[in-house]
């Protein structure tokens, strides 16, 4: 083999090299789902349920279904949406987070209710609220207890 093609092949080897470095780095800083500006309404004394918004980031290029909900201070969480006929929340299956979208938790529409409440909240506490995924993901938000 000449210089010529030694030289080639020692560069084409080179960039390669770069190529797999910058893979692995990219790869290294994939963006995944998060829940961000999490709360929790304060409950009025002695009230056993609440609700709680927050809005799920969705970076990836697929749609994510959020199927559940829970918190260590409920004994149940459940996804509900303002219903436009009954003066009661409907309760919901599932919530999309859209590819390179958000869904957002609010009392305008799809949101949390924690129900059986084990304790009384404080304001300005925070609790974890964790958000199973329809593959297998969980995402967890703090979310801080406050008034309207």
């Amino acid at each position: 083999m000449d210089g010529l093609g030694r030289s080639l092949i020692v560069l084409l080897v080179s960039v390669a090299s770069i190529w797999a470095a910058h893979s692995d780095a990219v790869g290294a800083q994939q963006k995944l789902l998060a829940a961000t500006e999490a709360w929790i309404l304060a409950p009025r004394t002695g009230e056993t349920m609440t609700t709680a918004f927050a809005i799920i980031d969705n970076p990836t290029m697929y749609d994510v279904y959020l199927v559940s909900a829970s918190t260590d201070v409920a004994g149940r969480v459940q996804f509900r949406q303002k219903s436009k006929v009954a003066a009661m929340p409907e309760t919901v299956s599932e919530v999309n987070a859209p590819a390179f979208g958000k869904a957002e938790l609010t009392a305008e529409g799809v949101h949390l209710a924690l129900i059986d409440l084990k304790r009384p909240l404080k304001d300005g506490e925070t609790i974890t609220i964790s958000f199973a995924a329809d593959n297998g993901s969980v995402i967890t938000a703090s979310a801080t207890v406050r008034g309207k």
